[in-house]
């Protein structure tokens, strides 16, 4: 892949100010207090589809999934890491960020679960 083609996306996400259905949608996407991620504004540039895939991008990353969270986790990894999704992979690694942070120890050594 060229460095070109890794700077600029094929489908420009979209920039706030979001119109209210867009921001609707957002809401339903992003967890409260966070700025949504470019996957999503991507998604949301078509309303339809996004309100489509909703369904199927919540079971993807939900309690009910088949995959195992180390598996998802992986996956969302290797992906963001391949498309070089730099904000998608900062993301990632600030929601992993707490809960790592009480497993592993100062040294990065795994403590016992309590």
């Amino acid at each position: 892949m060229s460095e070109n083609s890794r700077s600029q996306p094929r489908i420009v996400p979209l920039e706030p100010p979001f119109a209210p259905a867009v921001a609707e949608e957002l809401a339903r996407w992003q967890p409260p207090g966070k700025d949504p991620i470019a996957l999503f504004r991507t998604l949301t540039r078509h309303l339809p589809l996004a309100r489509t895939i909703y369904p199927l991008g919540r079971y993807f990353l939900g309690n009910e999934s088949s995959l195992a969270i180390r598996d998802r986790e992986i996956v969302i990894d290797r992906v963001c890491a391949r498309c070089a999704c730099e904000y998608e992979w900062g993301y990632m690694r600030a929601c992993l960020a707490a809960p790592r942070a009480r497993r592993i120890g100062a040294r990065g050594n795994r403590r016992a679960r309590p």
